[in-house]
């Protein structure tokens, strides 16, 4: 489907039951927008704020009446190992990575669509290993699979891609060690963190460091922290930042300059902040600021500068200031209009980003400008859009599930001591399934869904 400055779409799932198997669609549902925004990464973007700043068309005045637009077939269930991270969207297509297969669906709801919408193109299954959010710049889209391998395609289903229905092969291809989260693009490269804790560069372009046949590219230069690694890589002011297992934070000089070997283009960290607790969830840039949540039920905050509660050589890192959560941090914070918003399986909070207010003592400690209990668990990352921040929860394994939208300065639907908030809008509630990951795009709120025996999108506009 495709997106233009004056159309919008939205997406509500469904499942259909073919052959007693019950499986994947897309629903979505079109509006007006005044902007052609993307989504083009996790989080939004390499620096992962969880914030689209162009939406226009969905807000408080109108988001009570989301509602379907259109639905697109994606598959059977293969497990949690073979479930997306989420969509991303750019250019007017939707991509998501399922069952060791990329996918490309028209945003609009438009080509390849009768009463539901079957993929622009596909890519060749290559087995079941979880595959992550895709990200896409420059005309390519790139991801990367639990089997270790990154992979780069044409964004627009052309070069490398043939037949009825059309499938693509890759551009490119490296095998890195098994890659649990989702690729970072920024400044012309990609990054990629393994499990094993390598994180590596390549050139977005498939040219530096790339074979002429059967083309498979090397890294640029690469790093290794030793320790094992699940949280996808943040790319922000030439610096790249990830957590890890050992409760480190590791910063690393983007460009494979500062820090690095040039012999054998091997770099160490730019700085570390230690004693964190075990980190899966990916590093938040912005402001100058790195937030990530821990399992400790912490949030941390650094001087991306290292110059704050920094000292020593190497260079180690205090948190300028922390908060403390009601469970452990495993998803991604969200930040938007001086606020950080951090999700548990429990509830949201929203914390000052600035550290001032709410905040106090030595070390600094905040306290949440409000919370709103999360009743159905597993919570997605939070994602906010004109004044509105949603957040999809769930659990395949039998409670219900609802996308959530609340009021992003904790005001409307809010009251009492602490400031407890309600939603502005629940999507209707679907059992045994788990609704994850929202992104708003042109008007559409999109969002996965995990059930015992499928993954679907849904897809919301007024």
């Amino acid at each position: 489907m495709r997106v233009t400055a004056r159309s919008s779409e939205g997406r509500a799932g469904l499942s259909v039951v073919r052959r007693g198997v019950r499986l994947s669609v897309v629903v979505v549902i079109s509006l007006t927008a005044t902007a052609c925004a993307t989504w083009s990464q996790l989080g939004g973007a390499a620096s992962h704020t969880g914030y689209q700043s162009l939406e226009s068309t969905i807000s408080p005045a109108n988001v009570s009446s989301l509602g379907e637009r259109w639905t697109g077939f994606i598959g059977g269930w293969h497990g949690l190992e073979g479930a997306t991270q989420g969509p991303v969207v750019a250019n007017g297509v939707v991509y998501l990575a399922y069952a060791g297969s990329l996918l490309a669906f028209d945003a609009a709801g438009k080509l390849r669509c009768t009463t539901t919408c079957a993929p622009l193109w596909t890519t060749a299954s290559t087995g079941f290993g979880s595959p992550s959010t895709p990200a896409v710049a420059d005309g390519v889209v790139f991801v990367a699979s639990h089997d270790g391998v990154l992979s780069a395609f044409d964004a627009a289903g052309v070069d490398g891609c043939s037949g009825t229905p059309t499938t693509c092969a890759p551009l490119w291809t490296e095998s890195t060690g098994v890659l649990s989260t989702a690729p970072a693009v920024a400044g012309g490269r990609v990054y990629t963190v393994s499990t094993d804790g390598l994180l590596s560069a390549f050139d977005a372009r498939g040219a530096t460091n790339c074979s002429a046949v059967n083309k498979s590219c090397s890294p640029r230069w690469t790093a290794e922290v030793g320790t094992r690694v699940d949280s996808s890589p943040a790319v922000a002011g030439g610096v790249v930042y990830f957590g890890a297992s050992d409760g480190s934070l590791y910063a690393f000089d983007a460009a494979g300059a500062r820090n690095c070997d040039p012999g054998t283009q091997k770099c160490a960290p730019l700085w570390r902040a230690v004693g964190l607790g075990s980190i899966t969830a990916p590093p938040v840039v912005a402001d100058g600021r790195v937030f990530v949540g821990s399992s400790n039920h912490r949030l941390y905050v650094f001087d991306t500068a290292a110059t704050t509660g920094c000292s020593g050589t190497p260079r180690s890192c205090a948190p300028i200031w922390s908060a403390t959560a009601d469970d452990a941090i495993g998803v991604a914070p969200a930040l938007a209009y001086g606020t950080v918003y951090v999700a548990t399986v429990n509830s949201l909070a929203a914390f000052d980003a600035a550290g001032t207010t709410g905040c106090s003592g030595v070390p600094k400690t905040c306290s949440a400008r409000w919370t709103a209990p999360l009743v159905d668990g597993d919570a997605s990352s939070p994602i906010v859009a004109n004044h509105l921040v949603y957040i999809g929860s769930g659990n395949p394994s039998g409670l219900s599930s609802s996308i959530r939208a609340f009021d992003a300065a904790g005001v409307d639907g809010c009251s009492g001591t602490p400031t407890t908030c309600t939603p502005r809008w629940t999507s209707p509630a679907r059992d045994n399934e788990a609704l994850r990951t929202p992104v708003v795009v042109n008007g559409t709120l999109f969002a996965m869904n995990l059930s015992g025996n499928a993954v679907d999108f849904l897809a919301f506009t007024p």
